[in-house]
């Protein structure tokens, strides 16, 4: 899969929310969350009041869910099973495609292959673990995943920066050790 038609795959996630398992356990999380960046203004009153209505949707979208779902049969459960499984393999491809697609693009590229692996494997993560999260009233999950995947990549070179910078103090450290050594003639 090199493209990612967006009509199919706004249907593909809004399907895969209707029926997953997810009972938005996170939801009380997200609001806390977006009051801490209010208060301390790192957002706006009108992306402050876009979460807010954001988690009151999704709040009622899950009791509406949990309901429809508790009136399944057992064998109705069962193919619902089914359907997330084929939703979850397809929703993994297209996340696939848009984690390699943005790998490529000369910002990343020049990393070691090794290093694109985790990149990928880590948004791959966060996608997923986002896919109940995306607004399925918005028209570009496109982005938003592609936007995903991006910060991820970003949080994992940070983070690799982060643990480089730490060796290189403990390797100087540990130098200035044999630097002192040599120095009293010990070497």
């Amino acid at each position: 899969m090199n493209y990612v038609e967006n009509s199919d795959f706004l249907e593909t996630l809004n399907e895969y929310q209707s029926n997953n398992d997810d009972a938005g356990e996170w939801l009380e999380q997200y609001l806390l969350k977006l009051k801490v960046k209010y208060k301390n203004g790192k957002i706006d009153k009108k992306k402050y009041d876009a979460g807010v209505d954001f988690y009151n949707y999704k709040k009622e979208f899950m009791k509406e869910k949990a309901n429809r779902l508790s009136k399944l049969t057992p064998e109705e459960n069962e193919k619902r099973n089914k359907r997330v499984d084929f939703l979850k393999e397809s929703l993994g491809r297209t996340f696939m495609a848009i984690a390699n697609g943005r790998i490529k693009t000369p910002q990343f590229v020049r990393y070691p292959l090794s290093d694109r692996d985790e990149m990928i494997s880590d948004a791959l993560y966060i996608m997923l673990k986002y896919a109940d999260r995306f607004d399925c009233r918005r028209t570009n999950p496109f982005s938003y995943f592609t936007q995903a995947a991006f910060n991820s990549f970003i949080a994992f070179l940070n983070e690799k920066k982060k643990h480089e910078e730490k060796y290189q103090s403990i390797n100087y450290i540990e130098n200035l050790d044999v630097i002192q050594d040599y120095d009293n003639g010990l070497e």
